[in-house]
């Protein structure tokens, strides 16, 4: 994201659940290091803002990470931004995985959506992504999950988790006051490979990673339902700005794709959000220019 400032079987299960955690730095946020979560990049700014502090009760442990928008004493509006992997390069990981969950509270002002992306790299080259939006305020904690997508068969050996607040109408960045908990990340362990769509009925609702990606300007953007659905499809920028809507209505069983043309747009990542009766998916991808 870009804001104006600039991680015998009892004896196997809790190995196997030491060694999901360990992928992701600093997962339970128990680690902390002159204010800031050990493992992340946050917009804290010594002097002139925290956005990001370290807080009790957790999910577990001992300590959570809180991230609320706050305005400093220049009236300037700083959000709060999580990066996980020194100097937000990333961490390394070695599995293909199928979803990242969390454990999260949150309490939004105005329009504003509380956002986790995941992007997965192989020899640095994107291969798998996941992002959701959370907008409905949340007082205890309860789990979330980012399915990954792929669009490649390789395995990932890098990860980037980015976490933050923005405003959804784009009238500014995010409204101070609005704040997030967070605990408890993890990899789920892989899934199967899904490369474009199969013949016939889906067997659940479906939103394909758009092709190409990076695109310059036209992409495909393709999607399947299980049963007649209404259906809304609209693509946001990194603000959470409405950019388009692609498809808005009722549509047929089956599999469908739709153009995006993304001429009079600038280079970036942008979003795309499918609704389709109590499914929703989004997913990002790059305009290259």
């Amino acid at each position: 994201m870009n804001f104006c400032y600039k991680s015998l079987v009892y004896v196997f299960l809790f190995i196997t659940t030491l060694m999901l955690h360990a992928q992701i730095p600093n997962a339970g946020f128990e680690q902390w290091t002159a204010g800031n979560p050990d493992g992340w990049v946050t917009t804290n700014i010594i002097g002139l803002g925290t956005p990001i502090t370290q807080v009790t009760p957790a999910h577990s442990g001992t300590s959570a990470v809180r991230g609320e928008v706050i305005t400093t004493a220049f009236n300037d509006t700083i959000p709060p931004l999580l990066i996980g992997g020194n100097f937000g390069q990333g961490f390394p990981i070695s599995n293909r995985y199928g979803s990242l969950t969390g454990f999260y509270k949150f309490s939004p002002s105005g329009g504003d959506v509380f956002i986790v992306v995941v992007l997965l790299y192989s020899n640095g080259s994107g291969i798998g992504e996941g992002a959701i939006y959370i907008s409905a305020a949340n007082s205890v904690f309860s789990q979330f999950t980012v399915p990954i997508d792929y669009y490649t068969t390789d395995v990932p050996d890098e990860a980037i988790i980015e976490i933050t607040i923005v405003d959804t109408t784009g009238s500014i960045v995010a409204h101070p006051g609005s704040y997030f908990i967070l605990d408890d990340l993890e990899f789920s362990l892989a899934t199967d490979i899904q490369e474009g769509f199969a013949s016939g009925v889906p067997v659940e609702f479906q939103l394909e990673q758009n092709f190409p990606n990076p695109f310059n300007p036209v992409t495909q953007i393709q999607y399947g339902l299980p049963h007649d659905s209404e259906v809304t499809l609209v693509i946001y920028n990194q603000l959470g700005q409405k950019i388009a809507t692609l498809v808005e209505g009722r549509q047929t069983v089956g599999y469908h794709t739709v153009s995006f043309n993304a001429a009079q747009l600038p280079s970036g990542l942008y979003f795309y959000q499918i609704q389709a009766g109590s499914y929703r998916k989004v997913m990002r991808m790059m305009l290259l220019k």
